[in-house]
């Protein structure tokens, strides 16, 4: 499981030649593990955690993308947990610091204990998908370098064609159906699980989807594990910019194929010893939406 949320600066010849802090932390970040004084101080909490529903299950997705331009493939982990009016499909370890953190006492926990856990538990992403079937909707929740943003939507319609085919995943009898949603066609498996949703934004098919893949092979989901498990769906209640889903995804692509144009606005961009900024040259991050429209 590999992390990459961390990039530091080392000289105007580095290729990044800039800072990012660890996204993935929601509370905070560090660009690097604390030393001296802070090291020992207790962490101040900047958000409240609200509990919205209790859990029925929870399933865990592989996840494969590949990004053609750098001929690169990258693996990662998701889980969904699911409720009974909400569920929320969020990074694998992202859910597994939670989980450490909450069985700790918040109140004496130090800035170097918990750079330590969060080093251990660091997530690909800090994307949060949440389902409200109630009103049809899914909030969506996603991060562009420093600054954080929500937008809701409909939940959307996939218009599946179903198929007599079936095969297995993760031990259960699956169905195939097959769509196209913004800009890809999708071939998904579902199971007999009655649950109307899977990986990602999927759902809308009679039970549980637990694998799906697109036509080129670059994006793949596929479930590696099915639990009964009844325990507390929290969100931590953070500011988030209210935008929509077509400026989130321009702001995301805009950052990945040219951050340093980003990083070069921000007031963390590099600084040379007389305080002049220092140009940041063109790189493109690994990249490759699931939405590619």
């Amino acid at each position: 499981r590999i992390s990459r949320c961390l990039t530091t600066q080392r000289n105007s010849n580095d290729r990044f030649g800039f800072i990012i802090f660890f996204l993935c932390i929601s509370h905070f970040a560090f660009a690097q593990i604390p030393k001296g004084e802070i090291a020992n101080r207790i962490v101040k909490w900047t958000a409240k955690t609200d509990t919205i529903d209790t859990s029925n299950f929870e399933c865990i997705y592989q996840l494969n993308v590949t990004d053609p331009i750098k001929a690169e493939t990258r693996q990662s982990y998701d889980i969904l947990i699911s409720g009974s009016r909400y569920s929320i499909f969020k990074d694998y370890n992202c859910y597994r610091l939670d989980s450490v953190i909450n069985t700790m006492d918040k109140t004496k926990i130090t800035y170097l204990e918990y750079s330590k856990i969060s080093g251990k538990y660091r997530n690909e992403t800090t994307d949060i998908i949440l389902r409200d079937r109630q009103n049809a909707e899914i909030t969506f929740y996603g991060r562009v370098f420093i600054d954080k943003y929500k937008y809701k939507e409909p939940q959307p319609d996939f218009n599946w064609q179903l198929s007599d085919e079936t095969k297995t995943v993760c031990g259960t009898l699956c169905h195939k159906a097959t769509c196209s949603f913004r800009g890809r066609d999708w071939t998904v498996w579902y199971s007999d699980i009655p649950v109307s949703e899977g990986p990602w934004k999927f759902g809308g098919l009679p039970g549980l989807i637990l694998e799906a893949e697109d036509s080129t092979k670059e994006i793949m989901f596929t479930a590696l594990s099915l639990r009964k498990m009844q325990r507390p769906i929290t969100m931590e209640n953070l500011d988030y910019f209210n935008t929509t889903r077509e400026k989130y995804n321009k702001a995301l692509t805009d950052f990945k194929t040219d951050p340093g144009k980003t990083i070069s606005s921000s007031e963390l961009a590099p600084k040379d010893s007389n305080g002049n900024k220092i140009a940041i040259p063109k790189r493109r991050m690994f990249f490759n939406p699931i939405e590619k429209e």
